[in-house]
């Protein structure tokens, strides 16, 4: 299991994410078995599909955790929509969370396990590097 993380141009979206967070990343998706799982404003929310992630445009780590755990996860929130407010309460956090609807590393986090309601993509990183 993988943790890919984006670092590419992106769009203004991205560039807004980079700034708030002060991260060189945007976005993040749980890989396995070569299928990417996240949430994404692009796809509507919660998905998987494959992306390639050797254009340079990813940091790709290997990541421990339960891979059965967290394909449960993503099967049971697939579909669900994408948290826009869940952006804001990264950085306002008295907006409550949807608890229907996620945004990359808030779903990439709780899919791990963790209590993922105010984690970007660099907070997921920096849990889940290896030191």
């Amino acid at each position: 299991m993988k943790l890919a993380l984006y670092k590419g141009p992106g769009n203004a979206l991205d560039k807004l994410i980079r700034f708030v967070t002060r991260s060189e990343y945007s976005h993040c998706e749980i890989v396995i078995d070569g299928a990417c799982w996240s949430a994404s404003p692009r796809d509507g929310g919660v998905r998987s599909k494959y992306i390639n992630l050797a254009t340079g445009h990813w940091d790709v780590i290997d990541i421990k955790g339960d891979e059965w755990m967290v394909l449960a996860w993503f099967h049971e929130q697939e579909g669900a929509g994408y948290d826009w407010i869940g952006l804001i309460r990264t950085v306002v956090p008295f907006f409550p969370h949807s608890g229907s609807k996620w945004f990359c590393s808030e779903a990439c986090g709780a899919a791990l396990g963790f209590d993922a309601s105010r984690l970007s993509p660099q907070d997921l990183f920096d849990r889940l590097r290896p030191i």
